[in-house]
């Protein structure tokens, strides 16, 4: 909480305007193609966060269609699972509203990624708690040997 606000909320969206339309025409090369800052198109969040994503997360994303039922008769789950989708929605939908600049393969949205994951790793395990298990086991398998390689 900036000081600055506690004087006068309201400034939290000047600032929000203002740093949404602050110019960064800054290229970035992607599908081969340059696209710059100022004139990205619809799909390109999309489309980036297909490319960017772990597939495990993909598949939880898919996933939470068919645990839906399941994840409404838990509260905890409940709450998380909707928190997390009314959020990411919240966010995408604010961003073209506003049309925020988004450049540098949108860094500033690298947020959505733990969200993403939060959301579809309760889908995985609602749909499945063995397979969610063995995800989450190589997983960790896999972070300790990739931090390990990059030091050795």
């Amino acid at each position: 909480m900036n000081p600055i606000y506690w004087k006068n909320p309201l400034l939290l969206f000047y600032g929000i305007s203002w740093l949404s339309d602050y110019f960064n025409n800054v290229p970035t090369l992607t599908n081969g193609e340059i696209i710059r800052a100022k004139n990205i198109p619809i799909t390109y969040i999309p489309s980036w966060l297909l490319v960017k994503l772990p597939t495990v997360t993909l598949l939880g994303i898919f996933i939470s269609y068919f645990v839906i039922d399941k994840i409404e008769k838990q509260n905890i789950s409940r709450a998380i699972f909707y928190s997390t989708i009314c959020t990411v929605f919240s966010i995408f939908v604010l961003s073209f509203l506003l049309s925020f600049n988004l450049y540098d393969e949108i860094r500033h949205l690298l947020f959505f990624f733990p969200l993403l994951m939060i959301f579809s790793l309760i889908s995985i395990y609602n749909f499945n708690k063995f397979f969610y298990k063995i995800n989450f086991i190589i997983s960790i398998l896999f972070f300790f040997i990739f931090n390990i390689k990059i030091y050795y």
